[in-house]
């Protein structure tokens, strides 16, 4: 394990010495790609909605860090429904894994996530469906 990824780990996330060497490898990559991802911001902008209980509209964007993968409130302009963040997880962590490797993350093959009511035709209410993507953070 890297030195710096060692210091991040015991430093920064409280990790003690002596679990270290226990921190997976795909997490010592992440945390070793730590500056890769302040250059970013994972966005989930609504393509479409129909019916939403939680008042989900077209257009409207749920605003992560990249790293750590957590939602900015401040940033977002769409209700959190926990049946809408949910799905959102795989996509998320697709992109997180991208950056990793220092890939384009736009170049994705699945990039449409759709949140958990199975929707009116189906003994649901709603339906809401999300183009996940990064964006580059102005400056960075």
């Amino acid at each position: 394990m890297e030195e710096q990824t060692r210091r991040t780990l015991t430093k920064f996330m409280g990790v003690p010495e002596s679990d270290v060497d226990k921190v997976a490898p795909n997490i010592q990559k992440i945390i070793a790609s730590h500056s890769k991802f302040q250059k970013y911001r994972i966005i989930a902008e609504v393509i479409d909605a129909e019916y939403c209980g939680a008042g989900i509209k077209k257009g409207q964007k749920l605003v992560f860090g990249a790293l750590p993968p957590v939602l900015l409130a401040q940033e977002s302009d769409c209700p959190a429904c926990i049946r809408a963040v949910g799905p959102l997880t795989g996509f998320v962590n697709n992109l997180m894994d991208r950056i990793a490797d220092g890939i384009d993350p736009q170049d994705g093959i699945f990039q449409v996530a759709e949140c958990l009511d199975p929707g009116l035709e189906h003994g649901g209410l709603g339906k809401v469906y999300f183009k996940v993507y990064a964006q580059k953070v102005p400056g960075k």
